[in-house]
């Protein structure tokens, strides 16, 4: 298997994870734990682990971004993929707060992760090496396409009536099926063809993985032919998901992404690949030539982690510094370790990884809104459950990483109005809540 294709879905997927990960699942964290009620993904997970709460939803998210960048800039090694197949995976485990059924199929990427070679940032692109997780991978893809062609195959799915209800929320699909309209079919004609046509679409895909694991990145005529035709139903398929507005989280670019990898010529991987991966291995290379010796092994270590707890503070999440604060931990043994040898393979890459992480951690954050919606959306569970002090409180956390043009102060005074648990009533809030009918 090529080294180019390997080192391209490695580096982009750990990225589009960790992205993930911090700032799409992060903040949806926000009704972890409360009422003192949860129910796990497995029923035995109950039976032993704590009550989860938002700190523990978040915490582990942000490590597992974390360690998911280091492995994207340092490469991929077994115990960091067992480490991040464990972190994410618990992440959405612990609670059915986390509704995204994808999750489950990233968790056996990340398994399939475990399984690929340790490749050195020196290596060629375009060498061969033991591709057992690369096949690994692309027959999971294939079961998965399988699976979910096999579980369209009923009534409700065969009529559109699916498509139809999800697409009642934006409506996107709405012009196309005026145009069919004006060809003479009929709504339930349009949907039911729509939803049908997915069928053997997606077996096709599955068929289509399991042939360009066979072929082992070998290019002929038709393998080219088969390849150009499944990255061509790929894209139609997902970019028509995002297209319309039938979206699912970010799984849509997972799926991109696995087209591209395993379909497009091995040249043209290649090129991507280096062009990917160029200025991070520039960058680590300039940082391995400045950085030698156990002292400056020691010294990098010691930014890192001041760097990552810095971070952790200035996040302003439940969970955050102590994910910070663990992946600080990891930096300093990592650093001991590699100084105490003094020996190894690049050894201030991953360090210096760490500390990228922390930066575009609190980079991400100050450009996203995780913490307005986070705060916003718990101030809202939490007046809704009674909790008006801890509501008004995060809504004012909220306020202060509102964005420009959303403004507080009139959609909080009613909350303000409210009766507290924690204190006497207003004697005017009251009388306000008395002539409510």
């Amino acid at each position: 298997m090529p080294v180019a294709r390997l080192r391209l879905f490695s580096t982009v997927f750990l990225l589009l994870l960790a992205f993930d990960a911090c700032f799409v699942m992060s903040w949806r964290g926000f009704a972890y734990g409360e009422a003192g009620f949860n129910v796990a993904h497995f029923a035995w997970l109950d039976a032993i682990q704590p009550l989860p709460s938002s700190a523990s939803y978040i915490g582990l998210l942000l490590l597992a971004g974390i360690v998911a960048v280091v492995m994207a800039l340092a490469g991929v090694s077994r115990w960091r993929a067992i480490t991040l197949c464990g972190l994410f995976s618990y992440g959405w485990m612990q609670s059915q707060l986390d509704t995204y059924q994808h999750h489950y199929f990233i968790s056996l990427i990340l398994f399939c992760l475990i399984f690929f070679p340790k490749v050195d940032r020196t290596v060629p692109a375009s060498r061969r090496v033991a591709g057992r997780g690369y096949a690994l991978l692309g027959t999971t893809v294939a079961v998965l396409y399988f699976f979910t062609a096999i579980a369209k195959m009923d009534a409700v799915w065969l009529r559109g009536d699916t498509m139809r209800r999800i697409d009642r929320v934006h409506g996107n699909l709405a012009p196309l099926e005026e145009f069919f309209a004006g060809l003479g079919v009929g709504p339930d004609a349009f949907w039911s063809v729509l939803a049908t046509q997915v069928i053997p679409l997606e077996l096709f895909m599955s068929g289509a993985y399991l042939f360009a694991v066979a072929t082992r990145g070998h290019s002929d005529s038709r393998t080219r032919n088969l390849c150009w035709l499944a990255l061509v139903a790929a894209v139609g398929l997902h970019g028509g998901i995002e297209f319309f507005g039938l979206k699912i989280g970010m799984f849509s670019y997972y799926m991109l992404l696995l087209a591209f990898v395993f379909f497009l010529p091995t040249r043209v991987v290649v090129a991507v690949a280096g062009a990917v991966r160029w200025p991070v291995d520039a960058l680590l290379a300039a940082v391995g030539s400045f950085v030698s010796g156990r002292a400056g092994i020691l010294g990098l270590s010691g930014v890192a982690a001041v760097l990552l707890l810095g971070v952790g503070l200035a996040a302003d999440l439940p969970g955050s510094f102590g994910a910070c604060g663990l992946a600080a931990a990891g930096v300093v043994v990592a650093g001991g370790l590699a100084a105490g040898r003094n020996r190894g393979s690049k050894p201030s890459d991953p360090i210096f990884a760490a500390g990228v992480a922390a930066v575009l951690l609190l980079w991400g954050l100050s450009l996203s809104h995780v913490r307005f919606e986070f705060y916003g959306y718990r101030g809202t569970w939490l007046t809704r459950s009674g909790d008006v002090a801890g509501g008004l409180a995060a809504f004012e956390k909220a306020r202060r990483y509102a964005p420009p043009d959303v403004l507080l102060n009139e959609q909080l005074q009613p909350v303000r109005d409210l009766p507290r648990k924690d204190v006497a009533p207003p004697q005017k809030s009251s009388e306000r809540l008395q002539q409510t009918p």
